[in-house]
Protein backbone atom coordinates (compact mmCIF):
# COMPACT_ATOMS: atom_id res chain seq x y z
CA UNK A 1 0.00 0.00 0.00
CA UNK A 2 0.95 3.39 -0.86
CA UNK A 3 1.18 6.01 1.78
CA UNK A 4 -0.05 9.28 1.27
CA UNK A 5 2.90 11.20 3.51
CA UNK A 6 6.30 11.57 3.62
CA UNK A 7 8.60 8.44 5.21
CA UNK A 8 8.20 8.77 9.13
CA UNK A 9 10.11 7.31 11.31
CA UNK A 10 10.02 3.65 12.72
CA UNK A 11 7.74 3.82 15.77
CA UNK A 12 9.73 3.35 19.64
CA UNK A 13 8.06 0.50 22.13
CA UNK A 14 6.61 3.02 23.50
CA UNK A 15 5.61 5.08 20.93
CA UNK A 16 3.41 1.70 19.59
CA UNK A 17 2.47 0.84 23.14
CA UNK A 18 0.48 4.84 23.03
CA UNK A 19 -1.10 4.13 19.38
CA UNK A 20 -2.27 0.40 20.59
CA UNK A 21 -3.93 2.34 23.56
CA UNK A 22 -5.55 4.81 21.16
CA UNK A 23 -6.98 2.26 18.85
CA UNK A 24 -8.37 0.32 21.92
CA UNK A 25 -10.16 4.28 23.21
CA UNK A 26 -11.85 4.30 19.98
CA UNK A 27 -12.91 0.98 19.89
CA UNK A 28 -14.57 1.58 23.20
CA UNK A 29 -16.06 5.01 22.74
CA UNK A 30 -17.20 4.49 20.06
CA UNK A 31 -18.54 0.77 20.92
CA UNK A 32 -16.85 -0.84 17.59
CA UNK A 33 -16.19 -4.58 16.88
CA UNK A 34 -12.76 -5.81 17.78
CA UNK A 35 -13.07 -7.39 14.37
CA UNK A 36 -12.22 -3.68 12.68
CA UNK A 37 -8.52 -4.31 13.01
CA UNK A 38 -9.21 -7.10 10.04
CA UNK A 39 -11.11 -4.82 8.20
CA UNK A 40 -9.00 -3.89 5.19
CA UNK A 41 -10.74 -0.56 4.70
CA UNK A 42 -9.75 0.15 8.09
CA UNK A 43 -5.99 -1.22 7.34
CA UNK A 44 -5.79 0.88 4.63
CA UNK A 45 -6.69 4.19 6.81
CA UNK A 46 -4.12 2.95 9.33
CA UNK A 47 -1.43 2.52 6.68
CA UNK A 48 -2.04 6.16 5.55
CA UNK A 49 -1.75 7.47 8.72
CA UNK A 50 1.49 6.10 9.67
CA UNK A 51 2.80 2.89 7.75
CA UNK A 52 5.23 2.17 10.12
CA UNK A 53 2.59 1.36 12.50
CA UNK A 54 0.88 -1.96 12.68
CA UNK A 55 -2.26 -3.23 13.79
CA UNK A 56 -2.32 -5.54 16.26
CA UNK A 57 -4.42 -8.25 15.91
CA UNK A 58 -7.91 -8.61 16.87
CA UNK A 59 -6.54 -11.19 19.58
CA UNK A 60 -3.77 -9.05 20.74
CA UNK A 61 -6.33 -6.04 21.24
CA UNK A 62 -9.39 -7.73 22.50
CA UNK A 63 -7.02 -9.68 25.37
CA UNK A 64 -3.68 -8.39 25.96
CA UNK A 65 -4.22 -4.84 25.31
CA UNK A 66 -7.64 -4.63 26.99
CA UNK A 67 -6.52 -6.34 30.06
CA UNK A 68 -3.25 -3.92 29.97
CA UNK A 69 -5.47 -0.68 29.89
CA UNK A 70 -8.22 -2.50 31.98
CA UNK A 71 -5.77 -2.83 35.07
CA UNK A 72 -4.20 0.37 34.97
CA UNK A 73 -7.22 1.72 35.12
CA UNK A 74 -8.22 -0.30 37.87
CA UNK A 75 -5.80 0.70 39.79
CA UNK A 76 -6.48 4.36 39.54
CA UNK A 77 -9.79 3.82 40.28
CA UNK A 78 -8.99 2.00 43.87
CA UNK A 79 -5.89 4.67 44.29
CA UNK A 80 -8.89 7.23 43.86
CA UNK A 81 -11.09 5.41 46.18
CA UNK A 82 -8.44 4.87 49.40
CA UNK A 83 -8.37 8.27 49.64
CA UNK A 84 -12.30 9.20 50.55
CA UNK A 85 -14.34 7.98 53.68
CA UNK A 86 -17.45 7.59 52.87
CA UNK A 87 -19.05 6.36 49.79
CA UNK A 88 -22.36 6.19 48.26
CA UNK A 89 -23.53 3.52 45.65
CA UNK A 90 -25.92 2.93 42.82
CA UNK A 91 -26.85 -0.61 41.86
CA UNK A 92 -29.06 -1.92 39.43
CA UNK A 93 -29.51 -5.25 36.89
CA UNK A 94 -30.03 -5.50 32.93
CA UNK A 95 -30.38 -8.21 30.19
CA UNK A 96 -28.91 -8.03 27.28
CA UNK A 97 -30.16 -9.62 23.73
CA UNK A 98 -29.15 -13.29 24.10
CA UNK A 99 -30.96 -12.71 27.90
CA UNK A 100 -27.89 -12.86 29.95
CA UNK A 101 -28.20 -10.80 33.48
CA UNK A 102 -25.73 -8.38 34.48
CA UNK A 103 -25.55 -6.34 37.57
CA UNK A 104 -23.64 -2.60 37.62
CA UNK A 105 -22.62 -1.21 40.96
CA UNK A 106 -21.00 2.30 40.72
CA UNK A 107 -19.39 4.60 43.50
CA UNK A 108 -19.98 8.07 44.46
CA UNK A 109 -17.69 9.95 46.65
CA UNK A 110 -16.32 13.24 47.51
CA UNK A 111 -12.61 13.71 46.39
CA UNK A 112 -10.01 15.84 47.94
CA UNK A 113 -11.00 19.19 45.99
CA UNK A 114 -14.34 18.98 47.11
CA UNK A 115 -15.59 17.36 43.84
CA UNK A 116 -18.24 15.16 43.46
CA UNK A 117 -16.95 11.90 42.08
CA UNK A 118 -18.26 8.42 40.78
CA UNK A 119 -16.38 5.17 39.44
CA UNK A 120 -18.34 2.47 37.53
CA UNK A 121 -17.10 -0.87 39.93
CA UNK A 122 -18.44 -3.36 38.12
CA UNK A 123 -21.07 -4.53 35.36
CA UNK A 124 -20.40 -8.20 35.28
CA UNK A 125 -22.84 -11.21 34.25
CA UNK A 126 -24.77 -12.45 37.47
CA UNK A 127 -25.64 -15.92 36.39
CA UNK A 128 -27.81 -16.38 40.24
CA UNK A 129 -30.93 -16.41 41.56
CA UNK A 130 -32.00 -12.55 41.59
CA UNK A 131 -32.96 -13.14 45.26
CA UNK A 132 -31.67 -9.92 47.84
CA UNK A 133 -29.41 -12.46 49.32
CA UNK A 134 -27.31 -13.20 46.04
CA UNK A 135 -27.44 -9.42 45.31
CA UNK A 136 -26.04 -8.63 48.80
CA UNK A 137 -23.30 -11.37 48.45
CA UNK A 138 -22.06 -9.99 44.99
CA UNK A 139 -21.79 -6.45 45.85
CA UNK A 140 -20.09 -7.32 49.19
CA UNK A 141 -17.83 -9.40 46.76
CA UNK A 142 -17.09 -6.34 44.64
CA UNK A 143 -17.08 -3.77 47.81
CA UNK A 144 -14.38 -6.04 49.31
CA UNK A 145 -12.00 -6.16 45.89
CA UNK A 146 -12.03 -2.20 46.01
CA UNK A 147 -11.49 -2.62 49.64
CA UNK A 148 -14.54 0.08 50.60
CA UNK A 149 -16.73 -2.10 52.51
CA UNK A 150 -16.64 0.05 55.54
CA UNK A 151 -16.51 2.96 53.73
CA UNK A 152 -20.10 1.91 52.16
CA UNK A 153 -22.86 4.51 53.94
CA UNK A 154 -25.60 4.17 51.32
CA UNK A 155 -27.01 2.14 48.62
CA UNK A 156 -29.80 3.44 45.84
CA UNK A 157 -31.59 1.62 43.77
CA UNK A 158 -34.83 1.15 42.23
CA UNK A 159 -38.34 0.10 44.31
CA UNK A 160 -37.67 -3.91 43.28
CA UNK A 161 -38.25 -6.11 46.37
CA UNK A 162 -34.98 -7.54 46.04
CA UNK A 163 -33.20 -4.54 45.87
CA UNK A 164 -35.12 -4.16 49.30
CA UNK A 165 -33.98 -7.05 50.82
CA UNK A 166 -30.52 -6.77 49.67
CA UNK A 167 -29.89 -3.31 51.73
CA UNK A 168 -30.90 -4.96 54.70
CA UNK A 169 -28.86 -7.48 54.28
CA UNK A 170 -25.87 -4.75 53.91
CA UNK A 171 -24.59 -4.36 57.39
CA UNK A 172 -24.86 -0.48 58.37
CA UNK A 173 -26.06 0.48 55.04
CA UNK A 174 -28.78 3.05 54.81
CA UNK A 175 -31.14 2.28 51.51
CA UNK A 176 -32.49 4.70 49.10
CA UNK A 177 -35.17 4.20 46.87
CA UNK A 178 -34.59 6.07 43.56
CA UNK A 179 -36.24 9.16 43.35
CA UNK A 180 -36.50 9.37 39.55
CA UNK A 181 -38.04 5.52 39.53
CA UNK A 182 -40.46 6.56 42.50
CA UNK A 183 -41.69 9.52 41.06
CA UNK A 184 -41.84 7.01 37.54
CA UNK A 185 -44.17 5.47 39.32
CA UNK A 186 -46.40 7.97 40.95
CA UNK A 187 -46.67 9.65 37.38
CA UNK A 188 -47.74 7.01 35.35
CA UNK A 189 -50.08 5.36 37.89
CA UNK A 190 -51.90 8.63 37.73
CA UNK A 191 -51.89 8.90 33.80
CA UNK A 192 -53.45 5.38 33.58
CA UNK A 193 -55.97 6.53 36.40
CA UNK A 194 -56.69 9.95 34.57
CA UNK A 195 -56.16 10.22 31.24
CA UNK A 196 -55.00 6.90 29.68
CA UNK A 197 -58.02 6.79 27.21
CA UNK A 198 -56.49 9.86 25.07
CA UNK A 199 -52.55 8.78 25.86
CA UNK A 200 -53.65 5.86 23.74
CA UNK A 201 -55.27 7.14 21.01
CA UNK A 202 -51.99 9.77 20.97
CA UNK A 203 -49.95 6.45 21.36
CA UNK A 204 -51.62 4.85 18.20
CA UNK A 205 -51.56 7.99 15.74
CA UNK A 206 -47.58 8.26 16.84
CA UNK A 207 -47.26 4.36 16.31
CA UNK A 208 -48.77 4.77 12.93
CA UNK A 209 -46.22 7.45 11.50
CA UNK A 210 -43.49 5.78 13.05
CA UNK A 211 -44.44 2.93 10.92
CA UNK A 212 -45.26 4.94 7.75
CA UNK A 213 -42.67 6.27 6.16
CA UNK A 214 -45.35 7.74 3.57
CA UNK A 215 -47.05 9.32 6.35
CA UNK A 216 -44.23 10.54 8.38
CA UNK A 217 -43.22 12.31 4.74
CA UNK A 218 -46.41 13.81 4.33
CA UNK A 219 -46.55 15.70 7.41
CA UNK A 220 -43.23 16.57 6.73
CA UNK A 221 -44.37 18.43 3.67
CA UNK A 222 -47.30 19.78 5.44
CA UNK A 223 -45.48 20.94 8.53
CA UNK A 224 -42.91 23.11 5.58
CA UNK A 225 -45.88 24.37 4.32
CA UNK A 226 -47.34 25.94 6.91
CA UNK A 227 -44.75 27.17 8.14
CA UNK A 228 -44.35 24.81 11.26
CA UNK A 229 -40.90 23.78 12.00
CA UNK A 230 -40.01 20.32 10.83
CA UNK A 231 -40.54 18.21 14.08
CA UNK A 232 -40.82 14.32 14.44
CA UNK A 233 -43.20 12.94 16.50
CA UNK A 234 -41.73 11.17 19.49
CA UNK A 235 -42.87 7.90 20.75
CA UNK A 236 -43.59 6.50 24.20
CA UNK A 237 -41.21 4.49 25.71
CA UNK A 238 -42.59 2.28 28.72
CA UNK A 239 -39.90 2.25 31.01
CA UNK A 240 -39.63 6.03 31.04
CA UNK A 241 -42.83 7.71 32.51
CA UNK A 242 -40.95 11.34 30.89
CA UNK A 243 -41.32 10.10 27.61
CA UNK A 244 -45.24 9.91 27.52
CA UNK A 245 -44.81 13.35 28.34
CA UNK A 246 -42.31 14.63 25.77
CA UNK A 247 -44.90 12.55 23.07
CA UNK A 248 -47.69 14.13 24.06
CA UNK A 249 -45.72 17.64 24.31
CA UNK A 250 -44.10 17.05 20.49
CA UNK A 251 -48.14 15.89 19.36
CA UNK A 252 -49.53 19.17 21.02
CA UNK A 253 -46.92 21.37 18.90
CA UNK A 254 -47.71 19.20 16.09
CA UNK A 255 -51.34 20.16 16.29
CA UNK A 256 -52.54 22.40 13.25
CA UNK A 257 -50.17 20.17 10.73
CA UNK A 258 -51.45 16.71 12.37
CA UNK A 259 -55.18 17.43 11.61
CA UNK A 260 -54.17 18.38 8.39
CA UNK A 261 -52.28 15.59 7.38
CA UNK A 262 -55.00 13.31 9.27
CA UNK A 263 -57.42 14.61 6.84
CA UNK A 264 -55.21 14.34 3.90
CA UNK A 265 -54.72 10.71 4.31
CA UNK A 266 -58.15 9.93 5.35
CA UNK A 267 -56.65 8.82 8.48
CA UNK A 268 -59.48 7.90 10.94
CA UNK A 269 -58.60 9.12 14.69
CA UNK A 270 -61.01 9.29 18.27
CA UNK A 271 -59.31 12.46 19.24
CA UNK A 272 -62.23 15.55 19.53
CA UNK A 273 -61.61 18.94 20.79
CA UNK A 274 -61.88 17.90 24.36
CA UNK A 275 -59.07 15.55 23.80
CA UNK A 276 -56.66 18.08 22.42
CA UNK A 277 -58.04 20.21 25.53
CA UNK A 278 -57.01 17.23 27.73
CA UNK A 279 -53.24 17.47 26.27
CA UNK A 280 -52.76 20.81 26.95
CA UNK A 281 -53.75 21.11 30.09
CA UNK A 282 -51.94 17.86 31.22
CA UNK A 283 -48.76 19.07 29.28
CA UNK A 284 -48.97 21.81 32.00
CA UNK A 285 -49.23 19.61 34.86
CA UNK A 286 -46.75 17.37 34.09
CA UNK A 287 -44.37 19.42 33.04
CA UNK A 288 -43.32 20.15 36.39
CA UNK A 289 -42.77 16.41 36.87
CA UNK A 290 -40.42 16.68 33.80
CA UNK A 291 -38.01 19.37 35.24
CA UNK A 292 -38.12 17.17 39.02
CA UNK A 293 -36.80 14.15 37.05
CA UNK A 294 -34.20 16.18 35.14
CA UNK A 295 -32.67 17.66 38.25
CA UNK A 296 -32.91 14.36 40.24
CA UNK A 297 -31.06 12.55 37.39
CA UNK A 298 -28.34 14.58 37.09
CA UNK A 299 -24.89 13.23 37.97
CA UNK A 300 -22.72 16.38 38.38
CA UNK A 301 -24.49 18.10 41.63
CA UNK A 302 -25.75 17.55 44.85
CA UNK A 303 -28.87 15.86 44.29
CA UNK A 304 -29.89 13.97 47.39
CA UNK A 305 -30.88 18.11 49.75
CA UNK A 306 -33.56 18.85 46.98
CA UNK A 307 -35.55 15.68 47.05
CA UNK A 308 -37.71 17.00 49.92
CA UNK A 309 -37.98 20.28 48.34
CA UNK A 310 -38.93 19.16 45.16
CA UNK A 311 -41.58 16.83 46.44
CA UNK A 312 -43.04 20.20 48.20
CA UNK A 313 -42.89 21.90 45.51
CA UNK A 314 -44.55 19.32 43.25
CA UNK A 315 -47.13 19.28 45.40
CA UNK A 316 -47.90 23.07 45.76
CA UNK A 317 -47.36 23.83 41.72
CA UNK A 318 -49.74 21.13 41.20
CA UNK A 319 -52.39 22.75 43.60
CA UNK A 320 -52.25 26.10 42.35
CA UNK A 321 -53.22 24.59 38.91
CA UNK A 322 -56.36 22.55 40.09
CA UNK A 323 -57.42 26.12 40.99
CA UNK A 324 -57.63 26.82 37.38
CA UNK A 325 -60.62 25.29 35.07
CA UNK A 326 -59.39 22.22 34.25
CA UNK A 327 -61.43 19.41 31.99
CA UNK A 328 -62.46 16.71 35.08
CA UNK A 329 -60.05 13.77 33.36
CA UNK A 330 -57.21 16.44 34.22
CA UNK A 331 -58.11 17.17 37.80
CA UNK A 332 -58.08 13.75 38.52
CA UNK A 333 -54.94 13.25 37.18
CA UNK A 334 -53.95 16.42 39.51
CA UNK A 335 -55.34 14.96 42.34
CA UNK A 336 -54.54 11.13 41.66
CA UNK A 337 -50.37 13.00 41.60
CA UNK A 338 -51.05 14.97 44.90
CA UNK A 339 -52.30 11.74 46.70
CA UNK A 340 -49.34 9.06 45.03
CA UNK A 341 -46.79 12.32 45.83
CA UNK A 342 -47.82 12.17 49.36
CA UNK A 343 -48.37 7.95 49.87
CA UNK A 344 -44.90 7.28 48.22
CA UNK A 345 -42.31 9.92 49.58
CA UNK A 346 -44.27 9.69 53.06
CA UNK A 347 -41.13 7.88 54.27
CA UNK A 348 -38.52 10.24 52.64
CA UNK A 349 -39.79 12.92 54.59
CA UNK A 350 -39.08 11.13 57.67
CA UNK A 351 -35.73 10.06 56.95
CA UNK A 352 -33.03 11.31 58.41
CA UNK A 353 -30.66 11.57 56.70
CA UNK A 354 -32.31 13.50 53.63
CA UNK A 355 -33.57 15.80 56.25
CA UNK A 356 -30.38 16.50 57.27
CA UNK A 357 -29.07 16.98 53.48
CA UNK A 358 -31.64 19.69 53.54
CA UNK A 359 -30.59 21.21 56.44
CA UNK A 360 -26.71 21.29 55.66
CA UNK A 361 -27.39 21.95 51.87
CA UNK A 362 -26.07 25.98 52.72
CA UNK A 363 -28.73 26.69 49.43
CA UNK A 364 -31.89 25.98 51.59
CA UNK A 365 -30.60 25.42 55.40
CA UNK A 366 -33.98 26.59 57.55
CA UNK A 367 -36.21 27.55 54.56
CA UNK A 368 -36.50 23.67 53.61
CA UNK A 369 -38.64 23.02 56.51
CA UNK A 370 -40.79 26.10 56.15
CA UNK A 371 -43.76 25.48 58.57
CA UNK A 372 -42.85 22.61 59.76
CA UNK A 373 -41.02 23.50 62.82
CA UNK A 374 -41.13 19.65 64.47
CA UNK A 375 -39.13 18.16 61.45
CA UNK A 376 -37.26 21.19 61.43
CA UNK A 377 -36.56 20.34 65.65
CA UNK A 378 -35.84 16.49 65.07
CA UNK A 379 -33.18 17.20 62.40
CA UNK A 380 -31.37 19.81 64.16
CA UNK A 381 -31.15 17.58 67.23
CA UNK A 382 -30.13 14.47 64.94
CA UNK A 383 -27.26 16.51 64.05
CA UNK A 384 -26.33 17.83 67.42
CA UNK A 385 -26.33 14.28 68.50
CA UNK A 386 -23.76 13.34 66.08
CA UNK A 387 -21.50 15.91 65.59
CA UNK A 388 -20.93 16.48 69.30
CA UNK A 389 -19.27 12.79 69.65
CA UNK A 390 -16.45 14.85 66.94
CA UNK A 391 -15.71 17.24 69.58
CA UNK A 392 -12.54 15.53 71.34
CA UNK A 393 -13.98 15.42 75.10
CA UNK A 394 -12.01 17.82 77.24
CA UNK A 395 -11.47 17.49 81.01
CA UNK A 396 -13.32 20.06 82.67
CA UNK A 397 -11.11 21.75 85.57
CA UNK A 398 -13.09 20.65 88.34
CA UNK A 399 -14.53 23.90 90.26
CA UNK A 400 -13.20 22.78 94.24
CA UNK A 401 -9.87 22.46 93.20
CA UNK A 402 -9.77 25.46 91.23
CA UNK A 403 -11.62 27.43 94.07
CA UNK A 404 -8.72 25.92 96.47
CA UNK A 405 -5.62 27.19 93.74
CA UNK A 406 -7.70 30.01 93.65
CA UNK A 407 -7.37 30.99 97.59
CA UNK A 408 -3.86 29.70 97.40
CA UNK A 409 -2.93 32.11 94.47
CA UNK A 410 -4.47 34.83 96.33
CA UNK A 411 -2.92 34.97 99.43
CA UNK A 412 0.53 34.33 97.40
CA UNK A 413 -0.20 37.45 94.93
CA UNK A 414 -3.21 39.79 96.42
CA UNK A 415 -2.24 42.20 94.11
CA UNK A 416 -2.19 40.05 90.97
CA UNK A 417 -5.49 38.41 92.04
CA UNK A 418 -6.81 42.05 92.60
CA UNK A 419 -6.21 42.96 88.72
CA UNK A 420 -6.72 39.56 87.21
CA UNK A 421 -9.23 38.13 89.07
CA UNK A 422 -12.64 38.97 86.77
CA UNK A 423 -10.53 38.00 83.68
CA UNK A 424 -9.47 34.77 84.91
CA UNK A 425 -13.06 34.15 86.34
CA UNK A 426 -14.70 34.61 82.86
CA UNK A 427 -12.06 31.68 81.36
CA UNK A 428 -12.81 29.73 83.57
CA UNK A 429 -16.67 29.94 82.68
CA UNK A 430 -15.53 29.71 79.44
CA UNK A 431 -14.08 26.54 80.05
CA UNK A 432 -17.08 24.92 81.69
CA UNK A 433 -18.92 26.12 78.97
CA UNK A 434 -17.41 24.34 76.71
CA UNK A 435 -18.47 20.65 76.64
CA UNK A 436 -18.64 18.87 73.29
CA UNK A 437 -22.69 19.48 72.71
CA UNK A 438 -22.90 22.95 73.94
CA UNK A 439 -19.65 23.88 71.22
CA UNK A 440 -21.92 21.36 68.73
CA UNK A 441 -24.30 23.61 68.78
CA UNK A 442 -22.39 26.77 68.80
CA UNK A 443 -21.57 25.47 65.08
CA UNK A 444 -24.87 24.68 64.08
CA UNK A 445 -26.66 27.69 65.20
CA UNK A 446 -23.13 29.21 63.37
CA UNK A 447 -23.93 27.71 60.04
CA UNK A 448 -27.57 28.57 60.32
CA UNK A 449 -27.42 32.22 60.75
CA UNK A 450 -24.98 32.39 58.43
CA UNK A 451 -25.83 33.94 55.25
CA UNK A 452 -27.74 31.72 52.18
CA UNK A 453 -25.61 30.84 48.97
CA UNK A 454 -27.19 30.95 45.93
CA UNK A 455 -29.49 29.00 44.50
CA UNK A 456 -27.52 27.87 41.13
CA UNK A 457 -24.34 27.42 43.32
CA UNK A 458 -22.64 24.59 44.26
CA UNK A 459 -22.99 23.14 48.25
CA UNK A 460 -19.60 21.44 48.05
CA UNK A 461 -17.58 24.54 46.68
CA UNK A 462 -19.54 27.17 49.72
CA UNK A 463 -18.28 23.72 52.15
CA UNK A 464 -15.07 24.15 51.19
CA UNK A 465 -14.76 27.77 51.57
CA UNK A 466 -16.11 27.13 55.15
CA UNK A 467 -14.66 23.91 56.44
CA UNK A 468 -12.59 25.78 58.52
CA UNK A 469 -15.42 27.44 60.29
CA UNK A 470 -17.88 24.80 60.52
CA UNK A 471 -15.04 21.67 60.73
CA UNK A 472 -17.21 19.17 62.18
CA UNK A 473 -20.15 19.74 60.18
CA UNK A 474 -18.29 19.69 56.63
CA UNK A 475 -17.09 16.05 57.93
CA UNK A 476 -20.66 15.01 58.12
CA UNK A 477 -21.62 16.29 54.90
CA UNK A 478 -18.49 14.49 53.80
CA UNK A 479 -21.02 11.26 54.33
CA UNK A 480 -24.77 12.71 53.00
CA UNK A 481 -24.15 14.77 49.48
CA UNK A 482 -22.16 12.01 48.30
CA UNK A 483 -25.44 10.57 48.31
CA UNK A 484 -27.50 10.38 44.40
CA UNK A 485 -30.78 10.56 44.66
CA UNK A 486 -31.20 8.02 41.60
CA UNK A 487 -29.93 4.96 40.89
CA UNK A 488 -29.54 6.74 37.10
CA UNK A 489 -25.32 6.51 36.79
CA UNK A 490 -26.52 2.40 36.52
CA UNK A 491 -29.03 3.18 33.68
CA UNK A 492 -26.38 5.18 31.59
CA UNK A 493 -24.13 1.91 32.14
CA UNK A 494 -26.93 -0.15 30.79
CA UNK A 495 -27.52 2.30 28.04
CA UNK A 496 -23.62 2.14 26.77
CA UNK A 497 -23.81 -1.71 27.14
CA UNK A 498 -26.54 -2.15 25.22
CA UNK A 499 -25.02 0.02 22.36
CA UNK A 500 -22.01 -2.22 22.72
CA UNK A 501 -24.19 -5.19 22.43
CA UNK A 502 -25.00 -4.82 19.26
CA UNK A 503 -26.49 -7.91 16.53
CA UNK A 504 -22.78 -7.91 14.79
CA UNK A 505 -21.14 -8.32 18.65
CA UNK A 506 -23.78 -10.41 20.43
CA UNK A 507 -21.09 -12.87 20.83
CA UNK A 508 -19.17 -10.67 23.10
CA UNK A 509 -17.49 -12.99 26.17
CA UNK A 510 -18.92 -11.03 29.08
CA UNK A 511 -15.78 -10.66 30.90
CA UNK A 512 -14.60 -8.30 27.48
CA UNK A 513 -18.18 -6.61 28.17
CA UNK A 514 -17.22 -6.03 32.02
CA UNK A 515 -14.04 -4.22 31.00
CA UNK A 516 -14.94 -2.16 28.21
CA UNK A 517 -17.54 -0.70 30.45
CA UNK A 518 -15.04 -0.06 33.00
CA UNK A 519 -12.99 1.37 30.68
CA UNK A 520 -15.45 3.17 28.65
CA UNK A 521 -16.49 5.03 32.35
CA UNK A 522 -13.28 5.37 34.24
CA UNK A 523 -11.39 6.38 31.54
CA UNK A 524 -7.65 4.96 30.58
Amino acid sequence: MDSFFTPLKPLTSEAKKKQDELLLKLICQESLPFSITESEAFKKYSYGLNPNYELPSRKTVSEAILNREYNKSLQKVKTALENTTKIALTSDGWSNINNTSFYALTAHYIDNDNKLCSNLLECSEFPYQHTGHNIAEWVNEVTEKFDITEKVVALVTDNASNMSSAAKELKQVNHFPCFAHSLSLVVKKSIEKAIETTVDEVKRIVTFFKKSSTATKKLSEVQTQLNYPVLKLKQDIVTRWNSTYDMLERFYKNKIPLLSCLDTIKMKTSLQNKDWIVIEQAIKILQNFDYATKIASSEKTVTLSHMGLLIKILITKTTDLLNEELESSVRKLGNYLIHGLEERFDPMFRNTIVNQAMLLDPRMKRQSFENEENRYEKTYQSIIDIIETIYPNQNIVNTATSNSQTQDNQEKDQYRQHLFGDFVSRISIRQVASDPKTKAKQELDGYIASEYAELESDPLAWWKQNQSRFPNLYKLVQGIFCIPATSVPCERVFSKAGQIYTEKRSRLDPKKLTELLFLQHNGF
